[in-house]
């Protein structure tokens, strides 16, 4: 499911540029640009993480907030 919404994120991006530029005021040049491919991009990468969760928790240490999931747009 997350994969089809990918999609279909990708397949209507002038829409939903236009729909959060209506509702945010960001330029929509920037929504095109930026936010709808990070949108596009976030749903088809948690899309493949489903599958490849083993259970492991990674060592952190204590106190800070750390997170283990490497992002492909970093």
């Amino acid at each position: 499911m997350l994969s089809r919404l990918s999609r279909l994120i990708e397949a209507n991006a002038e829409r939903f540029a236009l729909l959060d530029t209506l509702v945010m005021g960001k330029p929509i040049r920037d929504m095109l640009a930026i936010d709808v491919p990070a949108a596009v991009q976030n749903f088809a990468y948690f899309a493949e993480l489903c599958d490849k969760i083993d259970g492991a928790v990674t060592a952190t240490a204590a106190g800070p907030f750390t997170t283990s999931c490497a992002s492909p747009w970093a």
